[in-house]
């Protein structure tokens, strides 16, 4: 083992302390490392009816052996319509794992679902895809805290990792966040928001741990399925650039193909490098395709290596 290998595993070990820290191969020349604490945040724990502070774990997917030079890294983020899923979701570590064979570093998150938030800001605007789930307010009051909170949580994971750049041995100025479906609207937000925007849990002390200080910004934002309505208008022309897959019958409420084509194109117009990639005849979940002799991974590590 390297000198650098040594370093990377007492890092990552000595901050998920609490959890553990199991290592193994996905795949030849691929190593993932479970439940590295990446951030504290606020959960509400119902047995005492009161939000406590807890630990969020990422999981880390990487070449093995480590190379030499600082590698870029992709913050990873899973779906579930914010109240369910994982970062151990099947197809998102396959996608890691080939992600880590061409040469970056995967950090794949979980992130606080319903009802685990606090509530989100009163002046939080509710985008058009979560209205037009025709929710009872109480699902609605919920799912909007969520939605803020895993958008928190994913700049917390992006903060996390640039201030931890050197030990886990990537580039802070080649950060890219990839969501997926409900991920997507946290990447989205957290690649194209107001730098004060979702930030911080309305109302609740922000723990050190989090790098509060520390730009949460990125260099390329990945949207698989997902819907950026909420976004269009804070694109401009110095924002990150832009991958958009989707399947062209997904008809989802929250998430339809039409929701991309309005995200390309306020990406276009503000002159955002965006690549498009529509799925023909594919629904929601386009995790299997082939296009041109590429699949979903070729298409991703194309834009992020070019």
């Amino acid at each position: 083992m390297t000198i650098r290998a040594v370093v990377f595993s007492a890092l990552i070990c000595g901050s998920a302390v609490l959890c553990g820290c199991p290592e193994g191969y996905v795949a030849p020349g691929v190593r993932r490392t479970e439940d590295v604490v990446y951030a504290r945040a606020w959960k509400r724990v119902l047995v005492f009816q009161q939000y406590l502070e807890r630990p969020l774990l990422m999981d880390i997917v990487r070449p093995e052996p480590i190379p030499d030079e600082p590698l870029p890294a992709v913050v990873m983020v899973h779906g579930g319509s914010f109240t369910g899923g994982s970062k151990d979701d099947d197809d998102l570590v396959t996608l890691a794992a080939r992600l880590a064979r061409a040469g970056y570093v995967c950090f794949l998150i979980d992130y606080r679902l319903v009802p685990e938030p606090p509530p989100a800001p009163a002046d939080l605007e509710i985008p058009e895809s979560i209205l037009a789930l025709a929710l009872p307010e109480l699902q609605l009051t919920l799912l909007l805290a969520a939605a803020h909170a895993a958008s928190v949580d994913t700049r917390a994971a992006i903060r996390h990792v640039r201030a931890n750049a050197e030990e886990y041995g990537v580039n802070p100025d080649r950060i890219a966040v990839l969501g997926e479906s409900a991920g997507a609207f946290a990447a989205l937000a957290a690649g194209y928001a107001p730098p004060d925007d979702f930030a911080a849990d309305e109302g609740f002390p922000v723990s050190e741990f989090n790098a509060p200080d520390t730009s949460a910004g990125v260099d390329s934002v990945i949207s698989l399925w997902g819907n950026g309505d909420h976004v269009l208008d804070a694109i401009n022309p110095g924002s990150p650039a832009l991958l958009l897959v989707h399947g062209t019958e997904d008809e989802e409420p929250g998430t339809p193909f039409e929701g991309s084509e309005r995200l390309r194109d306020a990406a276009e117009a503000q002159g955002v490098y965006a690549v498009f990639v529509p799925v023909p005849g594919a629904d929601h979940g386009a995790w299997r395709f082939r296009i041109d002799g590429e699949n979903l991974a070729d298409k991703v590590i194309a834009f992020l290596d070019r």
